[in-house]
């Protein structure tokens, strides 16, 4: 067992009851938190970031406030990486590409296979594209102050079977938190979604 994953357990085992009431809130479900092995590490949860099943490649660190998370820049570091990179190798059928890991997270309780962007840099590695390109529907959710953003503009422009999502109604989106928690919406709303989207029917 690695340094990194023996962090990690410890950090697990730590993780107290508002943190998980939080994770609840915002979608988490247990199950996930055990999966992924997410902790804590006062004043921070901590999501370890994978680079293969069992190698940690390294640490976010997000600030809980009002049951409501946002990464610790600082503590992060300056990091990069592809959380759920692993699910690529299966050359899946339908994944999200999402921007943070707290939506994958909430994106996987709800059943849906996911990837998200980790770390503080917002930017496509170019070794990610070929394992991207294997997938045959690359659903990319970015928030609306997001869409215009070098990371989005890489998917949808290298990646042939990338489609920006967007709301049949509303265009853009919010984030997934919002989607979810803040929309009211459910599970049955987003498989909706990605229909419209991946038979051409959103809205431009």
């Amino acid at each position: 067992m690695t340094r990194k994953r023996k962090h990690a357990l410890d950090f697990h085992r730590r993780l107290p009851s508002h943190i998980w009431d939080s994770l609840a809130d915002v979608g988490i479900v247990e199950s996930v938190v055990h999966a992924k092995l997410l902790g804590y590490d006062d004043p921070h949860l901590v999501v370890p970031i994978f680079a293969s099943h069992r190698e940690i490649a390294f640490f976010e660190y997000w600030i809980e406030t009002n049951r409501a998370f946002t990464l610790d820049v600082e503590r992060t570091g300056s990091r990069s990486g592809l959380y759920g990179r692993e699910l690529l190798r299966t050359a899946p059928g339908q994944v999200v590409f999402c921007e943070t890991s707290i939506d994958r997270l909430i994106l996987i309780s709800k059943g849906f296979a996911a990837v998200s962007l980790a770390g503080t840099q917002k930017k496509v590695d170019e070794s990610w594209i070929g394992e991207l390109q294997r997938v045959k529907g690359l659903l990319v959710w970015a928030s609306s102050s997001d869409s215009a953003s070098c990371w989005v503009k890489q998917l949808v422009g290298r990646v042939p079977s990338a489609r920006l999502v967007r709301s049949p109604s509303e265009g853009s989106l919010g984030s997934v938190v919002d989607f979810f928690a803040t929309g009211g919406r459910t599970r049955i709303d987003l498989v909706e979604m990605f229909r419209s989207n991946q038979t051409g029917d959103e809205s431009e």
